[in-house]
């Protein structure tokens, strides 16, 4: 849902929620939908701050809109990649750099078989079925 509705659409749902969830509901609305309570005015008005998770950097509705990625896949392949190039937690500047010029080498063959229309792996099937189901 576009963020300028999500507001709204939070306090309509707060209605039906059961009362022993209330805790994580206002933890909700504080950081990531309305924004703490500033002060309350003689007039009954709320004023608050912002919220500090707008819903304009969570929502989602750009990434549907524009066929973006619903997962982490990729950032969370290229994390295994990194483990598994440096294979250790503490490694020296000297090792991570040797490691990073052995990639950019596989890189650029990479590249070069691109440039050259060599095949390029596909998609596994049962992934590509996945990301579509998302």
């Amino acid at each position: 849902m576009p963020p300028k509705d999500i507001s709204a659409a939070f306090d309509e749902l707060k209605i039906n929620i059961p009362v022993k969830v209330y805790g994580i509901i206002k933890w909700f609305k504080n950081y990531y939908v309305h924004g703490r309570v500033r002060r309350i005015l003689k007039n009954e008005n709320i004023i608050r701050s912002t919220s500090l998770f707008s819903p304009l950097l969570w929502s989602v509705t750009d990434n549907i809109e524009y066929a973006f990625p619903q997962t982490q896949n990729s950032v969370e392949a290229w994390h295994w990649r990194w483990e598994t190039l440096v294979e250790d937690t503490y490694v020296s500047v000297f090792k991570i750099i040797k490691k990073m010029q052995n990639k950019q080498k596989q890189i650029q063959l990479n590249i070069e078989s691109i440039l050259q229309e060599a095949a390029w792996p596909l998609q596994k099937r049962q992934d590509y079925d996945h990301e579509t189901q998302i």
